[in-house]
């Protein structure tokens, strides 16, 4: 089931929420960062740089396409990882997306919009997604 919605419907708790439902069913972050940013997304950058083991991009972990501007990056979804996501600056223009192997679970543009796709059996027991507009295949 895909689900669809945009960050500025959800609190930062309900985001951190629906993130934290999509960790367990993950194993890898692709995030984008834009080579010139303010000092906010500089510094959650810096610190995100330095608490990861970030991974060779090659054709196989480029689940995210490269973008002029911006520096990609793929790391392990860690526990610190997963809580560095947790504290980004909530509502900054960052593209990230959380992925099982080469699967793209949840991502969020620049603009604000969610992605996820997860299977109903996953979904069903939870009122998270409620607000989101739902497509099945």
């Amino acid at each position: 089931m895909k689900l669809y919605a945009n960050i500025s419907e959800f609190s930062q708790d309900t985001f951190n929420d629906i993130l934290k439902f999509c960790f367990p069913h993950c194993n890898k972050l692709s995030i984008y960062f834009p080579n010139e940013c303010h000092e906010n997304l500089q510094s959650f950058k810096t610190e995100f740089l330095t608490a990861t083991e970030l991974y060779t991009i090659d054709d196989e972990l480029a689940v995210l396409e490269p973008k002029e501007g911006f520096s990609m990056v793929i790391t392990s979804l860690s526990n610190t990882v997963q809580d560095l996501l947790t504290h980004f600056p909530y509502g900054e223009a960052l593209s990230f997306g959380v992925i099982h192997d080469e699967d793209l679970i949840f991502f969020i543009s620049e603009e604000g919009e969610i992605a996820i796709d997860l299977s109903n059996e996953v979904v069903a027991n939870t009122n998270l997604f409620d607000s989101f507009t739902k497509v099945t295949e």
